[in-house]
């Protein structure tokens, strides 16, 4: 446990109401700093806490200044007759030992053993009467932002220069990498520099280009997701095999509290009190199910030790969970996967190892101790120079099939809906001839928009990326939105225009046009089994028939799956589906019939399970009463 996490308990009880800080004097400033042995600011004279002014500047303390005095740097200072927190960023951790710690005044400060020390039960169960307060911090956040399905769309920006046009676009999230080499180059525990910060007493550099970032988008209101990744030299196992030293980047860690204390000064940072914007996600690693972007000491011939592996992450992602969690408890703190889905992934002695999604959650949630973790899927087509997908992309799951992902959270934890929600936090279509065209890429990207939004948890779907990189081109892939001249594809008129513009949901098209409903259709198809979906179905299918359920959750109301059947499907509002494989949750069914309803009902015939809103199925079996579906928006 990071020790300048204590300071969130503490901090948050001195909150009382609608953000109203409440404050009383109960200690004066030190007549002498020889009250101070111990030099951490805090002081003991006439049986209470003082602190002491080292600053010699008597308008320090005037409430026009509106400044915390600091001498001994520790984040805390005395401002016109009470503690105060320092605006800036503080070192949180230079507190004193606990336990009988002398606190006559009741301000959480005491006087141990010639030193400092903490009242830890007064800190962390402050009443009404807390004495502290923190000078120029805005208003607690609060709880986690409401997602909204016509929000769904974000992007990796590429830093490009002309932002408006992601805000003209109706944008509702960015994805910023937030490496943690560049903040924390060496190991720094002695003075900072002007340009870095303190955590935890050790010295993190500023990368000013991705700091104003995530101020900017958060000043506009868009969603802030945080990639964290990057491990830097001095943190990096001694044995890793990543076979170039450029990779070693992507070295697992030697000590997780090292990338923990990374993950929650960034909390701390991105809090949006402190002015620097508010990262509300955050993404530990990337792709961990891949050796190529987690290598935790094997790849390149060496072979993997699979559990080894999974332990080693979920030390990662519990420690940075824990220091995330407590100092933005709102926060939410996501695995990301590759699209390698099934069991048959499971390779971890070849050159370049892989496991699969669902072995690889099902030991980091063994491990998880009740954390609540959420899933970060990367849903790329099944080759990534392929600008397309399709229903039947098993064992891969992709935008094609990415509502079995979302059945199988939902059958397999079914006890933490947390769990449930998806954020895609990373996948593009190729644009670059032979094997794709900008065509493609704009048939790709309106499809898979369509299948995101027909997919209730999904909650979030960054596209990857705004413009061409150099390093993919060369491998004849183009998943950019603009070429490396600045030029626009046509897969850029469909992302910026597809959930409206400038704030107006008008001319809605790929999937946005029927929120905030889903729109399910059956469908027939001469060598195929029925099926009734409410995702894009491939070449072949003729639609019969289609309804409208909700998106999201309602009152009075039940959650129905598309269930697998052969090469065909069928509805079910039981998540199980009756020992068939689920496809994926279609949308909300009423428990009552309202105006402009049908009831939606499961049949079977001598050819199987079939939709119909045919009264008792007519002459065929009735084997689910499912409920009523909209058939018209």
């Amino acid at each position: 446990m990071l020790r300048p996490l204590l300071l969130v308990f503490f901090i948050s009880n001195c909150l009382t109401g609608a953000g109203q800080l409440h404050a009383q004097s109960l200690a004066t400033f030190c007549a002498s700093p020889q009250s101070d042995p111990d030099g951490d600011g805090w002081g003991w004279e006439n049986n209470q806490s003082c602190i002491v002014d080292t600053t010699g500047d008597d308008t320090q303390h005037s409430t026009s200044n509106n400044t915390c005095p600091d001498p001994d740097g520790d984040g805390w200072g005395w401002f016109n007759g009470q503690s105060c927190r320092v605006a800036a960023e503080p070192d949180t951790t230079a507190v004193a030992p606990t336990g009988n710690c002398v606190d006559p005044d009741g301000d959480g400060w005491g006087w141990r053993n010639g030193q400092s020390c903490r009242n830890d039960q007064k800190l962390v169960n402050t009443s009404e009467s807390a004495k502290t307060i923190w000078l120029n911090k805005q208003p607690d956040p609060g709880p986690y932002p409401q997602r909204d399905p016509f929000k769904i769309k974000s992007i990796n920006t590429d830093h490009w220069p002309q932002r408006s046009v992601f805000t003209n676009a109706n944008t509702g999230g960015v994805g910023i990498n937030l490496v943690w080499s560049f903040w924390q180059p060496v190991k720094t525990t002695s003075a900072c520099s002007s340009n870095q910060i303190r955590y935890d007493n050790h010295c993190f550099t500023i990368p000013h280009v991705f700091d104003e970032e995530v101020r900017y988008w958060s000043s506009k209101g868009l969603n802030v997701t945080g990639i964290l990744w990057g491990v830097p030299d001095w943190a990096r196992t001694d044995n890793c095999y990543t076979g170039s030293p450029a990779r070693d980047i992507f070295c697992t860690a030697t000590d997780p509290q090292d990338f923990a204390r990374f993950a929650g000064m960034l909390a701390r940072r991105y809090n949006g009190s402190g002015g620097h914007g508010q990262v509300h996600d955050f993404v530990i690693h990337n792709e961990v199910n891949m050796n190529d972007w987690y290598d935790h000491e094997c790849g390149q011939g060496t072979p993997c030790n699979q559990q080894r592996w999974i332990d080693r992450y979920s030390a990662d992602f519990n420690a940075a969970y824990d220091a995330i969690k407590l100092e933005l408890p709102q926060a939410k703190v996501f695995i990301p996967f590759a699209h390698q889905y099934a069991e048959s992934f499971n390779q971890p002695a070849q050159a370049r190892p892989v496991l699969s999604v669902k072995t690889f959650i099902r030991g980091v949630h063994a491990n998880a101790g009740g954390r609540q973790w959420q899933i970060a899927y990367h849903p790329y087509s099944k080759s990534l120079g392929i600008a397309d997908f399709s229903i039947d992309d098993l064992p891969y799951v992709t935008f094609g099939n990415i509502g079995i992902l979302a059945s199988w959270l939902r059958r397999e934890f079914p006890n933490q809906p947390a769990s449930w929600e998806i954020y895609l936090t990373e996948s593009g279509f190729n644009s670059i001839p032979p094997v794709a065209s900008e065509d493609a890429q704009a048939n790709a990207l309106c499809k898979s928009f369509r299948n995101a939004l027909a997919t209730p948890g999904i909650e979030n779907y960054i596209y990857h990326r705004m413009q061409d990189h150099p390093a993919e081109l060369a491998a004849k892939v183009g998943l950019g939105l603009h070429d490396t001249n600045g030029r626009a594809k046509k897969g850029w008129q469909i992302w910026s225009t597809s959930s409206g513009r400038n704030g107006q949901r008008k001319n809605l098209d790929c999937g946005f046009e029927h929120l905030p409903y889903t729109r399910v259709a059956s469908y027939t198809h001469p060598a195929r089994l029925n099926r009734t979906s409410s995702r894009v179905v491939d070449a072949g299918y003729r639609e019969t028939d289609a309804w409208y359920l909700h998106r999201n959750h309602v009152d009075n109301a039940v959650i129905v799956y598309e269930c697998q059947q052969g090469d065909g499907s069928y509805l079910s509002a039981r998540v199980s589906c009756d020992g068939n494989n689920g496809l994926g949750p279609v949308g909300y069914a009423y428990l009552n019939p309202i105006d402009s309803t049908v009831l939606l009902q499961t049949c079977k015939n001598n050819k199987g399970l079939y939709t119909s809103v045919q009264p008792d199925c007519g002459s065929d079996e009735l084997k689910e009463i499912i409920g009523y579906a909209k058939t018209r928006k």
